[in-house]
């Protein structure tokens, strides 16, 4: 037996609930407070640019492909143009609530590192903004491990990835790398 409400959202997978309280055990903060809201920059999703770049555009990252767009056309998150940003698609894979043959999930269709520069459609949701591009690696790499992909799969309940779905997914020191062994040995996970 387990309180329904103990969590924001109901946690469906039992099994999950003990990884979730050793990570809360663990104390810190989850990135959420990284994760912009939708629109991060005030550009529609139908949205292409130009096909060709022109003085004083930014590259546009659409759904589609690149394009260019003048630096005017950002109407939102202009103190984010010119850093390093993760970009991550803000709906999860087509399956993303049933596995596949194998038995896994996928849960983030796109994510990529942003260049100063680039820009995207409100396809995508920005996280790990930096002035530094390893650190903005390290974020990217840390969202694509099963233990953080894992820890927003409790939360999903339809195909948005909005922000609040990375509650439980705790902050880590991105000027260094991090994978799952890590991970577990941090928050004393076994591979099971």
């Amino acid at each position: 037996k387990r309180a329904l409400n103990q969590y924001p959202v109901f946690v469906r997978f039992n099994e999950a609930i003990d990884i979730i309280e050793k990570v809360q055990a663990a104390g810190g903060r989850s990135i959420v407070s990284e994760i912009s809201s939708r629109n991060p920059f005030g550009i529609a999703t139908n949205v292409r640019g130009e096909e060709t770049a022109f003085p004083g555009c930014v590259t546009l990252i659409s759904s589609k492909d690149k394009g260019y767009i003048p630096r005017s056309g950002v109407t939102q998150g202009r103190d984010y143009i010119d850093k390093y940003k993760v970009m991550i698609s803000r709906v999860t894979s087509e399956h993303a609530r049933e596995p596949d043959k194998d038995g896994m999930y996928k849960v983030i269709s796109k994510i990529a590192v942003l260049s100063p520069g680039e820009v995207c459609t409100d396809s995508y949701v920005i996280a790990g903004v930096s002035e530094n591009q390893a650190t903005a690696l390290h974020f990217m790499e840390y969202l694509k491990t099963r233990f953080a992909r894992f820890l927003i799969l409790q939360t999903l309940s339809s195909i948005n990835l909005s922000r609040d779905r990375y509650e439980f997914v705790p902050m880590q020191d991105f000027t260094r790398a991090w994978d799952d062994s890590a991970l577990y040995r941090r928050y004393n996970l076994t591979a099971e």
